[in-house]
């Protein structure tokens, strides 16, 4: 998942973050490039959001 399908499906970061049980500055860190995703919550983040 992109920013694209984020606003093309019309669902916010914010949701999705708290529909999985993530912190929301987190996956915008992801889904912004400033972290590695390498491991840890990061990259499973980064896997459910078809990153990794």
């Amino acid at each position: 998942m992109t920013w694209e399908y984020f606003r093309k499906n019309g669902i916010s970061v914010v949701s999705w973050a708290k529909e999985h049980g993530y912190s929301p500055w987190l996956v915008y860190s992801i889904l912004k490039g400033d972290r590695k995703c390498v491991r840890g919550k990061s990259a499973q983040i980064a896997k459910e959001l078809g990153l990794k």
